[in-house]
């Protein structure tokens, strides 16, 4: 890129000019956040500024015209005037944001080095007095874009400190609604790019919810003498929106999921779901922490022994014995724990591929060798296995366990009677122990029914470990609780004589929230599940759309598999996105292990656990990189 002036020549790549443009709109987009809608549109008390909100829309509008119009040469309609009055929520001005970046993306990379503007700049632009080529048109365009945010953080600075933010006696009360977003404390909210809109919804997040409101949990605490399980019809009427999740909510959580990828990144990777916790649980544990009932809890057996066999019995037809229950803090426990007590190393372990990674990862580090069921589409277009192929590697390969994940993760296969019956044969002509995983039991889509393992009959039932928790269908992994159905009476013992608490005790909480789960939360859990079901039919429709993108569409649960083997994107699947389309994904090939079990780097996880807004721009942004990535395989364009 030219200095500028004609004297030297400075290289500055376009991902160069556009990691400093996105920081300086990424800066300006978080202060917005961190005002909230009522000061974004406030003027400082300062010489001729504009509020924070215009400020932002105007270094939009220039962007449009500088990289949009000079630049790429599209057709642009700007008034500029009008830019220094806008107001408005400050959510939809985020999502417009983000959506800027991603087309001055895009218009950089159409454009050529060093060529000609489509046009001189109009003099009421106030741009520089030469004449400017397309590299010096983006020099100004960053100069613009750097100036602004220098000044938005001083407006920022002079706001808070004569309008010092307030917080209400009851936060997030429908009777007291807080003036700006309540971030941590004493840490300002996260940077919220907040990608919510696509180009064919511009409007704000949630239209019929306060643009920049938090999920309002307060809503479901309890009126004195009533149980927080059993509300009224009044009280639920006033229970907000379940998959109401605002952006900057999202941006402010310290899990995982939204956390460690950033601010630039959008996340549909690690298996959480974007939604407020279920009403019931959120009173379950309120109550709890009421009485003061975190000590040492008097439980008569394991506290969800009798709940689990209540709910596999109501929605699976199973009916397990409650005393064959034991307590483990999550399912990859539930594994080590058996590999521990069943198995040495050098024992075989049979899993269908891909795979949960925590699971494949323990196989490793323990030393049970994989003995892969690769997964593959068959000619009616579903996921299927050569069972003859995987009974000669059971015959000849030492298996001692088969790893069962029904629903499957993370192709969302939903086993039939039929396939559990072969697999249920299998085990025993080779005397295998099955460890069940159906965590993603209570999600299958209908017309899909999930079918236990165990309930198939009592000989399989004998030799089945079924784990599960309502972590993944109520969102509550963090609570760290599950149970453990442990049918061979060997491994009962075995697991009995173990030392008290050696692998960990339950969590109160964990037992509180989950109990709230599975007795109470079926009405939460509809709504959601319906929810997913839009979602998952959505993905199939737009990744359809995109050439060089395949996926079956799952049967359960809200994961996509994806196929990016003819995108030819020439690396790991979800780097490249990662890189190109600032969308964070799990990644494929850690979903197989060893040479029989291995996963392409061409596959990719993609959740769709969130709003349609944010899903969709996750998925704007993948197809506008692919869309890049296609027109600049024959002719592309660096600076």
């Amino acid at each position: 890129m030219l200095d500028g002036y004609g004297a030297a020549e400075v290289t500055l790549t376009c991902e160069d000019f556009l990691f400093f443009a996105e920081r300086a709109v990424t800066g300006m987009s978080e202060i917005l956040g961190e005002l909230g809608d009522e000061l974004a549109n406030t003027r400082p008390a300062l010489p001729g500024a504009n509020t924070p909100f215009a400020l932002l829309t105007h270094c939009l509008g220039v962007m449009e015209y500088w990289g949009g119009h000079l630049v790429a040469g599209r057709t642009v309609v700007r008034d500029r005037a009008a830019e220094f009055h806008a107001t408005g929520p400050v959510n939809a001005l985020q999502a417009r944001a983000t959506q800027a970046l991603a087309t001055l993306r895009a218009d950089i990379h159409s454009s050529q080095p060093f060529a000609p503007l489509h046009e001189q700049p109009d003099p009421a632009v106030l741009g520089p007095l030469r004449e400017l080529t397309r590299d010096s048109a983006l020099q100004h365009l960053y100069e613009e874009l750097a100036q602004h945010h220098g000044q938005m953080q001083i407006m920022r600075d002079t706001l808070l400190t004569t309008h010092p933010p307030t917080p209400p006696s009851h936060p997030g009360h429908p009777s007291h609604p807080p003036s700006r977003p309540l971030a941590p404390s004493p840490q300002r909210l996260p940077p919220s790019p907040s990608p919510v809109s696509s180009p064919s919804s511009a409007g704000p997040l949630n239209p019929a919810s306060p643009p920049n409101s938090s999920p309002r949990l307060s809503l479901v605490s309890s009126p004195p003498n009533t149980s927080p399980l059993d509300p009224s019809s009044a009280e639920r009427a006033e229970r907000p929106n379940p998959i109401d999740a605002p952006i900057d909510w999202l941006r402010s959580k310290r899990g995982v999921k939204w956390h460690r990828p950033g601010p630039l990144l959008l996340p549909a990777w690690v298996a959480d779901m974007d939604f407020p916790l279920a009403p019931v649980i959120v009173d379950a544990i309120r109550e709890s922490l009421a009485r003061g009932d975190v000590g040492y809890p008097d439980w008569d057996g394991h506290p969800l022994a009798e709940a689990f066999a209540g709910r596999m019995h109501q929605r699976f037809g199973w009916q397990p014995d409650p005393g064959q229950v034991r307590g483990v803090t999550d399912l990859i426990q539930s594994l080590q724990l058996t590999l521990t007590l069943l198995t040495e190393p050098g024992d075989g372990v049979v899993a269908f591929t891909p795979n949960y990674p925590p699971f494949l990862r323990t196989l490793e580090t323990m030393r049970r060798p994989l003995i892969a069921a690769p997964l593959e589409i068959g000619a009616d277009g579903l996921w299927t296995w050569d069972h003859d192929l995987l009974e000669q590697r059971v015959r000849t390969r030492g298996a001692k366990v088969l790893l069962l994940v029904n629903p499957h993760n993370p192709t969302g296969k939903v086993f039939t009677t039929a396939e559990l019956e072969r697999v249920a044969d299998l085990a025993g002509r080779y005397d295998l122990v099955v460890i069940s995983d159906e965590i993603h039991a209570d999600l299958a889509h209908a017309p899909h029914r999930h079918r236990p393992f165990a309930a198939l009959d009592e000989r399989t039932a004998a030799r089945t470990v079924t784990v599960t928790s309502a972590s993944k269908a109520f969102n509550i992994a963090g609570l760290r609780t599950a149970v453990a159905h442990v049918g061979p009476a060997a491994l009962r013992e075995a697991w009995d004589a173990q030392p008290p608490d050696l692998f960990g005790a339950t969590n109160v909480l964990g037992v509180e929230a989950t109990l709230a789960a599975w007795t109470h939360g079926d009405e939460w859990l509809t709504a959601i599940a319906a929810h997913l079901r839009h979602q998952r039919d959505h993905v199939a429709a737009r990744i359809a759309a995109m050439p060089g993108l395949d996926t079956v569409t799952p049967d359960a649960g809200y994961l996509a598999w994806l196929d990016c083997r003819t995108a030819d994107l020439g690396e790991e699947a979800a780097a490249w996105f990662r890189r190109h389309a600032r969308v964070e994904l799990s990644t494929g090939s850690e979903f197989g292990s060893g040479d029989l079990g291995s996963v392409d780097e061409s596959r990719a996880r993609l959740n769709f656990a969130t709003t349609r807004e944010v899903l969709d721009l996750i998925l704007d942004q993948m197809a506008a990189a692919l869309h890049l990535h296609r027109t600049s395989q024959s002719s592309p364009a660096t600076r």
